[in-house]
């Protein structure tokens, strides 16, 4: 066997004894020492200050056991430590050679020594005390910390499997030695003592280090023991070293420390397993996982966010928002069971929420990936008056409400808002948390409600599109662009369940949109979404729109025939608007400039000038449709902008159905302003009275004015009795009840 693998696993070795304390006659000393705690522990200091390694040992016993030691012995505990940590003999040893029988002894002692003292200086008795007195530890930490971090380094390159190059392949058995490494380096960084010694370069190299230690564990695993044991360690290590220097500083070193390990998404992996297995240890050991995500945060300098990418491409929307709902839930259960008289303990919900927010922007998937795993849940507890959450928490949570309803153009979306919703409903205690919201005078309390109000009118879209429109849609979509171009043109996806136009739009959407995963996976969820927008978009235009024609852009007065329409999905406020084919582009290009985050527009379908033939246009009917053309900007994957130029070709079951009994109802009254301010149409202000659709037919039928609609509704069943019925069910009877007026026979 080489000496260096003699080395390692005299290394492991010494690790579990020392990390799970198994030494000889360990009773007998603790015995003795509880008796004679005060006189024995300044023997035994004084002793192993000698060089007694025996006595080391005694020492890292006690403080296994929790037996204290005078306040004035730990200082002096931790320099014997210092000098006792020093490699110089182990690598004297290597360098002669140690395969002879009679040498093998002299470096298990080395190395034991060496090992004993790292796992007393990372020990929690000794961060605490250094915590304490940092006056008394300071000259020694400016004194030993350079070599302590050394000889970490040098075990650390031994703990390495000696038979691969890349320390991710580490076998478990080393993990006792990692976490003794990760301690020892978080004591010398338990207080600034020593960072004006470290200059950048220095600083450079630690940070790296740190992050070399964290990763070198490798995805974690929810495991009694060492790998348990890692993660926390490896979390306090990172954490504790990357809070004293800058933050760009901490990044720079990620990005290098994390290159043998695979690069960034290697560590996003690892991020995502680490929070998941500090949920499960409990809300204290969750709180040390967030620094990745504090690092990696994007910034006006770092848009476009590898590590974001990555925690996609890992599953990790469901994984993250699970975990931060199951963390969110023991914060609130540990509040009700405990103390309901003493705020939650307070938890830094920050990063977490920023990757969310961020992730959120990326593109409707993830939106609704985030939501079906418990996301509003989320945002409702942390609004908990007693969480006691930091200000910029509470901006951030905000923040991601006023952005959720740009998304609600997507079927997928607003079928994942309303079952979580309902899920809300149901629920006896989040409910009395969502009624709290309700009646708040917060701004995240107004978003909340600003966000029930626009889903209530997204589901009476998606209900009357479920109920009335997809049942009879002849026209199939390109997935990808919003082509109809008729059966005989489009060609199926593998999956059968969409259509594409064209093989550059298939590759598009699998590459741009996720469809790929979908088809592997036989993920149906989305499969309605090109369609839902086509129909939204002609349903805004026909109805809140055209009246915009009568414009002047340029000194052009627009027509029907020269109208290019534009509904843009890419902020919290729908924007529709009537521009001329001629500054169409240019208009575009100027609306959606300040919200491209990464400068990125992907146009995967661009307008057809001069016109196209009209046989390349068919509507839902199956029939030959309009020149006329939408361009629908929504929010892709990655921040990108997409940009599609889909048919005009409005169906007439949208018109709104003005009687004198539906104009009575509350819903239409002035004071409301139920839809006043939804849409921006293009900076003009519409007229009351016109702009109104079916969906206003549809909700005035169950509001009720200062009642939230999505409260259980009592409702006459077919015997006369009355039943509670939820928002969906009440809206599905408006719609049977709007279709008895002649919906179902209006054809054009």
């Amino acid at each position: 066997m080489r000496p260096t693998e003699i080395a390692s696993q005299a290394i492991a070795s010494a690790a579990h004894r020392n990390f799970f304390c198994t030494l000889t006659s360990e009773e007998r000393v603790v015995e003795v020492l509880t008796r004679h705690v005060g006189d024995w522990s300044r023997k035994v200091v004084k002793d192993a200050k000698a060089g007694n390694r025996g006595s080391l040992r005694t020492i890292s016993i006690a403080i296994h056991n929790r037996i204290d030691f005078p306040d004035d012995l730990y200082p002096e505990i931790f320099q014997i430590c210092c000098v006792f940590a020093d490699f110089g003999r182990i690598k004297d040893l290597l360098s002669r050679g140690v395969t002879r029988r009679r040498s093998l002894p002299k470096l298990h002692k080395a190395i034991e020594r060496v090992v004993t003292s790292l796992w007393i200086m990372g020990s929690e008795v000794i961060r605490f005390a250094i915590h304490r007195n940092e006056d008394a530890f300071a000259p020694l930490l400016r004194e030993h910390w350079a070599y302590v971090v050394l000889t970490i380094m040098h075990v650390f390159k031994f703990c390495k499997s000696s038979k691969s190059k890349v320390a991710a392949d580490m076998p478990e058995a080393r993990l006792d030695a990692l976490c003794i490494l990760c301690d020892a380096m978080s004591s010398l960084f338990v207080n600034k003592s020593i960072c004006d010694l470290i200059d950048q370069p220095t600083a450079r190299l630690l940070l790296e280090f740190a992050w070399i230690l964290w990763l070198s564990g490798g995805p974690r695993e929810i495991k009694a023991g060492s790998q348990n044991a890692f993660n926390t360690s490896a979390a306090g290590c990172l954490t504790r070293v990357t809070e004293k220097f800058d933050k760009e500083l901490a990044f720079e070193a990620a990005s290098r420390g994390s290159r043998m390990y695979g690069g960034i998404p290697a560590l996003a992996n690892i991020a995502l397993n680490a929070f998941h297995c500090g949920v499960s240890d409990g809300i204290l050991h969750a709180q040390q996982q967030d620094i990745p995500f504090f690092i990696f945060a994007p910034t006006q300098e770092r848009r476009t966010n590898v590590f974001l990418k990555a925690i996609c491409d890992s599953n990790g929307i469901p994984k993250l928002t699970g975990d931060l709902n199951l963390l969110a839930r023991r914060l609130y259960a540990n509040w009700i069971c405990t103390y309901p008289s003493v705020p939650i303990s307070e938890i830094d919900a920050n990063p977490i929420m920023l990757a969310i927010i961020n992730i959120v922007w990326r593109s409707h998937r993830d939106v609704e990936m985030a939501v079906r795993n418990g996301l509003l849940e989320v945002i409702l507890i942390l609004n908990l008056k007693h969480a006691n959450l930091y200000p910029v928490t509470m901006r951030v949570i905000s923040e991601i409400l006023q952005n959720l309803p740009q998304y609600f153009v997507h079927y997928s979306v607003v079928k994942s808002f309303s079952d979580a919703m309902q899920s809300i409903i149901d629920q006896p205690l989040i409910r009395i948390l969502e009624g709290n919201m309700l009646k708040g005078t917060t701004q995240l309390a107004e978003t909340w409600r600003y966000l029930k109000r626009m889903l209530t009118e997204s589901c009476c879209m998606m209900r009357f599109f479920d109920l009335v429109i997809y049942p009879g849609l002849k026209t199939k979509y390109c997935n990808t662009c919003g082509k109809t171009l008729g059966d005989y043109s489009l060609k199926a996806c593998s999956c059968t369940r969409v259509y594409y136009c064209s093989e550059q739009c298939r590759i598009t959407n699998w590459k741009e949109d996720g469809h790929r995963k979908d088809c592997k996976q036989g993920v149906d969820r989305f499969d309605k979404d090109m369609a839902f927008l086509c129909f939204v978009a002609n349903l805004y235009i026909s109805t809140r729109c055209t009246e915009l024609l009568d414009d002047m852009i340029g000194g052009l007065k627009i027509r029907i025939d020269d109208a290019v329409f534009q509904m843009l999905s890419i902020s919290p406020q729908l924007h529709v608007s009537a521009i001329h084919t001629w500054v169409a582009e240019d208009w575009m290009r100027i609306n959606i400039g300040p919200y491209s985050r990464n400068d990125r527009v992907v146009r995967i379908h661009t307008r057809s000038y001069p016109r196209s033939p009209e046989s390349d246009k068919i509507r839902r009917d199956g029939k030959a449709g309009s020149e006329i053309e939408i361009g629908v900007a929504t929010t892709g994957l990655s921040g990108a902008l997409i940009v599609r130029y889909i048919s005009y070709d409005p169906d007439p079951r949208v018109k709104f159905q003005s009687t004198a009994k539906v104009l009575e109802s509350s819903y239409f009254s002035e004071k409301e302003k139920i839809r006043g301010s939804l849409v921006d149409f293009g900076g003009k202000t519409l007229d009351g009275s016109k702009g109104h659709d079916v969906v206003d037919n549809i909700m005035s039928k169950f509001y009720i004015p200062g009642q939230d609609p999505w409260t259980r509704h009592l409702r006459k069943d077919g015997d006369g009795r009355e039943v509670e019925k939820r928002l969906l069910d009440v809206i599905d009877d408006s719609i049977t009840t709007i279709n008895g007026m002649g919906y179902e026979n209006i054809e054009s």
